[in-house]
């Protein structure tokens, strides 16, 4: 805590000096000077809101992609699965429309997670299970959210038995599915640089050349 007070009064006191050292030279400075300064920094700041704003406009249009890209393969896969437990000849696969929540989060989560553990140099078998680890965190918390408070079951996993033991916790995680987590966090790893890349060719494009013709 000392060092934040120490270090937040030296900031303020450069920047004391700062101001001093501006308006000492606005003082020797022409009506001429000062007015094309003050033009300058007007340009300047119009931008900076202009870069800002476009900012906040390609994260949002990279969630929606993302979200989109995620909620397509995600629901092929759940009605892949839904089909093979519940096998019939009409070749129905049953998905809830709930699942688009629980998936779109993974169209931010990504971002956090796989770079981060990229930069703390973990060997792939290791982002893996803890892209396993996570996934089980949400599906347990979307889970019981769903179940307890919104008293809807869009998956449901309390039939799930091992030797006549329960491989379930409340109905909303199960141990049938580790090998199958597993294998989707493998294929998360390979699709993010992917879409990464997919991302700056089809979405960054006005960003990146905005922020170049900035620089």
């Amino acid at each position: 805590m000392r060092k934040l007070k120490s270090g937040k009064k030296k900031m303020k006191k450069s920047k004391a000096k700062l101001f001093k050292k501006l308006l000492d030279k606005v003082e020797n400075m022409s009506d001429d000077d000062v007015k094309e300064v003050f033009e300058k920094v007007k340009k300047e700041a119009r931008l900076i809101r202009i870069y800002r704003i476009k900012k906040i406009l390609y994260k949002i249009r990279k969630f929606i992609y993302k979200a989109w890209i995620y909620n397509c393969i995600f629901f092929m896969k759940e009605c892949l699965m839904r089909l093979v437990q519940n096998w019939n000849r009409n070749l129905f696969g049953k998905v809830s429309f709930w699942m688009f929540v629980v998936y779109m989060n993974l169209a931010w989560l990504d971002d956090l997670l796989i770079p981060w553990m990229r930069k703390k140099g973990f060997c792939w078998v290791k982002q893996v299970l803890i892209i396993e680890g996570v996934i089980y965190i949400f599906e347990f918390t979307f889970g019981m959210f769903f179940k307890y408070v919104l008293k809807v079951l869009p998956w449901d996993y309390s039939h799930h038995k091992l030797f006549g033991i329960p491989v379930n916790l409340f109905g909303v995680i199960s141990l049938y599915f580790v090998i199958p987590w597993f294998f989707i966090g493998m294929f998360l790893l390979w699709l993010y640089p992917r879409l990464k890349v997919s991302i700056d060719e089809n979405i960054g494009k006005d960003y990146n050349m905005f922020r170049g013709k900035r620089c």
